[in-house]
């Protein structure tokens, strides 16, 4: 239990990096891009990608990231991080590679088949999906069956 709230407290720790100031605008742009529609919705917390193991953390369940068809969203990441996308693209629509603009963060991602997947570190990815995404080829764990070794490097950081 004690590893869980390790992890947990250490992914809180890398979100907490994005905290968002009041930066940004919520205000509407017109699309410039056709290529956002097809990537644009509400995606839900599925897991946290950490060295490659995939690992469900209950204390992010209910958290969002929407992107909208004009570029823009909101980031609803738990009641401390919160805040309006002021800008996301496409950067290579085939590969899905897209860049989210939040406050002063920028991060980069990827969505394939509906499941997007946000860098937050170089070890530590946030997966969302959107609703009816296939995400059975996705093999989760729980905190508690990360190797020791992976463990002892995040709470080494």
């Amino acid at each position: 239990m004690k590893t869980i709230k390790r992890i947990a407290i250490l992914f809180c720790c890398c979100m907490l990096a994005f905290v968002f100031a009041a930066c940004g605008s919520s205000g509407s742009k017109p699309a410039e891009n056709n290529e956002l529609a097809k990537f644009a919705g509400e995606y839900s917390f599925f897991c946290t990608d950490i060295m490659g193991y995939h690992v469900q953390i209950e204390e992010l369940e209910g958290t969002t990231t929407t992107l909208k068809e004009d570029g823009t969203g909101y980031l609803d990441w738990g009641e401390d991080n919160k805040g309006p996308i002021s800008e996301w693209t496409v950067d290579d629509a085939e590969a899905g590679k897209i860049t989210i603009k939040a406050g002063v963060a920028t991060m980069e991602g990827t969505i394939v088949d509906g499941v997007l997947s946000i860098g937050m570190t170089d070890i530590i990815t946030s997966v969302y999906a959107l609703d009816g995404a296939d995400t059975s080829g996705i093999q989760l764990m729980t905190p508690d069956e990360l190797p020791a070794d992976i463990v002892e490097d995040l709470l080494s950081e």
